[in-house]
């Protein structure tokens, strides 16, 4: 996967491959970033709490409009739990895999965390 954009001040740059990581979805199964080869990702990390929430139902948007083309949204919830993805998943109707990160992976493989 080569990242096309950044938002972060993650350690990774435009065009830089990004490694591969594995967390778990709401449904507890074990999704990795290189089960989505090929596609463009809109990829969301942080916290998630309400200052998130504006771009929750955007993601969702662009998810519709394109699932069945060439591009993958994911969010990932930073630092919480099953519970809270799910709740987060279900408040705001998301229908595109939402993660969750107990253990920070996602923040130590970027560096600043959010990407």
């Amino acid at each position: 996967i080569t990242l096309i954009c950044s938002v972060s001040l993650a350690t990774y740059n435009v065009g830089d491959l990004i490694s591969d990581f594995t967390l778990p979805d709401t449904d507890n199964n074990s999704v990795s970033l290189s089960d989505f080869n090929g596609k463009v990702f809109l990829l969301t990390s942080g916290v998630l709490v309400e200052v998130f929430a504006a771009e929750a139902p955007l993601t969702e948007e662009i998810w519709q409009d394109y699932e069945n083309e060439w591009v993958q949204v994911i969010s990932i919830g930073v630092g919480e739990s099953q519970a809270v993805a799910q709740s987060w998943k279900e408040e705001h109707k998301l229908t595109y895999p939402v993660l969750y990160d107990p253990n920070f992976i996602v923040w130590n493989l970027f560096g600043m965390g959010y990407i």
